[in-house]
């Protein structure tokens, strides 16, 4: 059997390409919490976590690194510029780079994402800890 370099690498190009269509249809996981209770979603290490709440614009999280106490530690629409003011208290833990909210509302369930990562998550509110039919 004759074997061509040339058919390895069609190959080995068809077999990336149906691995990373794959990995972009994947469905994004999906993290329910009640309302008013944390919520940790863990997004992987970045300097900005974004989120697209489900009836808001997109909006970003700045961590704080000791260089930029002023601009950092809130959610901040992207499009004004301006701070959430009643985003819950977030804060990521810089050894799990875990993203936590405490005391979570209905106004904060949504897509979440990392600008190093690109596995979104979905974060489901309940009222009242009684899942809502999407």
């Amino acid at each position: 059997m004759v074997t061509s370099p040339f058919l390895g690498i069609i190959f080995r190009v068809f077999a990336i390409s149906i691995t990373s269509t794959r990995e972009k249809n994947a469905k994004p996981q999906v993290i329910y919490v009640n309302q008013y209770e944390n919520a940790s979603i863990g997004l992987g290490e970045s300097e900005q976590y974004h989120r697209k709440p489900n009836n808001f614009g997109e909006q970003i999280y700045t961590v704080c690194t000791g260089t930029n106490v002023e601009a950092c530690g809130y959610w901040e629409d992207i499009e004004t510029k301006k701070k959430i003011v009643d985003a819950s208290k977030t804060t990521v833990d810089l050894n799990t780079f875990i993203l936590t909210m405490v005391n979570v509302s209905m106004n904060e369930g949504g897509t979440y994402w990392s600008d190093d990562i690109n596995e979104a998550k979905i974060l489901h509110i309940m009222p009242n800890g009684i899942p809502l039919s999407s």
